[in-house]
């Protein structure tokens, strides 16, 4: 076996020890045991050491061309990220590194059967988060079957990217590389944008954010690509079926928060989630008629609720979109010009808002939100409103709440 010099195990050590704080930091996991972390750290640094340069895949005449096809997008997208988005790229993304599964982590989320609230694990810098990660999925789903023998209800979700935040460079990976050229920008985008921001204690601020800075981008991206007239009108109909079903969750997510607060029992709680669960299950079966039964919309809605009631898996919905309609308001108020055009956007105008809100006070902060929230959805019931009056067969769904589904909240 190949030994190390003495300045690689220096390095290695060197590595090893900032992986150890950063992860401690940024909450790629959760547990204090030093198992945890060395599992975290042992994982960080497979993906460090397999790393190889796009360049020099590039240059290789053995590299797979749809793979060099892919590569190429990837970095014609961090140059849009720079350029465009005014978004700090540096030298991430610049490797690749391929794995062994489809995933690279998985999310562990826990939550009480009667709260809406995920349980959080605690870091030094980063706060608390709502989820622990995990780079051995049955590690992951042994813990969860710990939590779930403690009563609690659990959800295990495989992801294919994360973000260090940029403290180091991360690379491509083989999990999301070969996804459709919307798909793999707009990850990309989501993913470069946590870097651009990231606030402790905040999950669902910085889920929000990313996936708010990610879709608002992808529609420019796709825009500017005069031979991508098709995959812009797919992506705006993926978009408005995502808008539909996460929508749907947290109108759901909503009102169980508000039916848990007025309980009298646990027992009554746990009644009122397979009521709402009911009523949802209902809203899906008119859109699926809709849809059509085959839709990857329908598929996704029969899929989602034909399992039980699952706080967990709904609590990591709010993490990802409840905010989203914030930052859409947020942006327009943070535009110079009257008129939004896509050659006048001031995307550095909109992180300077966002991060000046993120520096709130967390009082301060939510309520500034719910105030965004609300203006954002007083203009989407006009929008829809004159939709409706266009197209009748327009389908809401009104049955958990009086508040629409169709907020601009897409996934």
């Amino acid at each position: 076996m190949a030994t190390l010099s003495g300045s690689k195990r220096r390095r290695l050590v060197f590595t090893s020890l900032a992986l150890l704080l950063l992860l401690m930091a940024s909450g790629l996991g959760g547990c204090s045991t030093l198992g945890y972390y060395q599992q975290a750290v042992s994982g960080q640094l497979r993906l460090l050491y397999a790393r190889r340069s796009v360049d020099k895949l590039l240059a290789d005449p053995d590299t797979d061309p749809k793979l060099a096809t892919q590569l190429r997008l990837a970095g014609d997208a961090l140059v849009y990220a720079r350029e465009e988005l005014r978004l700090k790229v540096g030298k991430r993304y610049g490797s690749y590194t391929q794995l062994k599964g489809e995933f690279v982590v998985w999310n562990l989320v826990v939550a009480e059967p009667d709260s809406v609230e995920p349980r959080e694990w605690c870091f030094p810098v980063a706060g608390c988060v709502g989820y622990r990660g995990y780079f051995n999925e049955a590690r992951a789903q042994r813990v969860a079957q710990q939590f779930q023998a403690k009563g609690y209800d659990v959800y295990v979700g495989g992801v294919a990217a994360y973000s260090t935040l940029g403290w180091f460079n991360d690379p491509l990976l083989s999990s999301f590389i070969h996804w459709s050229r919307p798909a793999l920008v707009q990850l990309l985008f989501h993913e470069l944008a946590h870097g651009e921001l990231y606030v402790a204690d905040d999950t669902e601020f910085n889920e929000s954010f990313a996936s708010f800075v990610a879709q608002k981008a992808i529609a420019s991206w796709l825009a500017d690509d005069l031979e991508a007239g098709s995959e812009l009108r797919l992506e705006r109909k993926r978009r408005l079926e995502l808008t539909r079903f996460n929508g749907l969750l947290i109108k759901l997510r909503n009102t169980l928060k508000e039916d848990f607060a007025g309980a009298a029992s646990t027992q009554q709680a746990l009644e009122l989630r397979v009521q709402r669960y009911a009523e949802a299950r209902g809203c899906v079966d008119r859109w699926s008629k809709t849809l059509g039964t085959q839709t990857d919309m329908a598929n996704r809605l029969n899929r989602y609720f034909a399992q039980p009631p699952n706080m967990a898996r709904l609590a990591l919905a709010a993490a990802y979109n409840r905010w989203i309609p914030a930052f859409e308001q947020l942006f327009v108020e943070s535009q110079p010009a009257a008129e939004l055009d896509r050659s006048s956007l001031d995307w550095a105008a909109f992180y300077a808002a966002a991060r000046a809100l993120g520096e709130l006070e967390p009082e301060q902060r939510l309520t500034e939100l719910q105030r965004l929230s609300s203006a954002e959805a007083a203009l989407q019931e006009q929008v829809q409103a004159d939709r409706d009056d266009e197209d009748p067969g327009e389908i809401r769904c009104e049955a958990l709440t009086n508040h629409s589904v169709d907020g601009d909240v897409a996934g």
